[in-house]
């Protein structure tokens, strides 16, 4: 009898012996398979973080490259030209005032004539090509007011010098249109402008290669 007694509470001990080490395995089991999900979440949203922090960075410099490039072309293809196109008709118009206001009436229109053939022509040929070719790098949606009045300015006094060369048809009774006065200002503040921003891409993209 109590050898009988004996082997039940053996036997209950080592049940429970082994009940507590199966409960202890399958909760340090559940732990480590908890802790290894948890793990493998964290390294997932680490990785998928940095994967756009990278795209974020990558995309930022792309956009500045595209920027860059445009306010380059603005300065190298529009507003440069332009300015400095704009200082020379200043220059020779100032030059040839001065010359004529020394001459008679024909030496003084043969002067006229010469900066006429020489400069204004083709100088005020050259700028309303690059305005029609090149509009699309201005600063703004629309073209600004003082490109249109220069453009009025220009090709009325085109025309009404061929007409009176070509066709010997006077039409002094039509007043000219005169300079725009913003037309300079306009160009320098575009030229400044796109300048600025060019070198604020360049800092951009300097600061982003670190």
């Amino acid at each position: 009898m109590n050898n009988i007694f004996i082997t039940i509470l053996s036997s209950a001990a080592i049940s429970t012996f082994l009940v507590g080490g199966l409960t202890w395995l399958l909760r340090n089991w559940i732990s480590e398979r908890l802790k290894s999900a948890i793990k493998f979440e964290y390294d997932q949203k680490l990785k998928t973080f940095a994967e756009d922090l990278s795209r974020s960075s990558e995309d930022r410099t792309r956009k500045l490259e595209r920027l860059l490039k445009h306010y380059e072309r603005q300065v190298e293809e529009f507003y440069g030209p332009l300015w400095n196109m704009v200082h020379q008709l200043y220059v020779c118009n100032e030059t040839k005032y001065k010359i004529i206001t020394r001459l008679d009436r024909d030496k003084a229109a043969k002067v006229e004539h010469y900066y006429q053939n020489n400069y204004f022509i083709p100088l005020h040929d050259e700028i309303r090509q690059i305005i029609k070719t090149k509009l699309y790098l201005v600063d703004g949606a629309e073209m600004p007011p003082s490109f249109y009045e220069y453009l009025r300015h220009a090709i009325q006094e085109r025309d009404q010098r061929e007409l009176a060369q070509q066709l010997g048809v006077d039409t002094s009774f039509l007043p000219g249109v005169p300079w725009p006065t913003g037309f300079h200002d306009c160009i320098k503040n575009g030229f400044d402008t796109a300048m600025r921003r060019y070198e604020a891409c360049l800092e951009g993209l300097r600061t982003e290669s670190k």
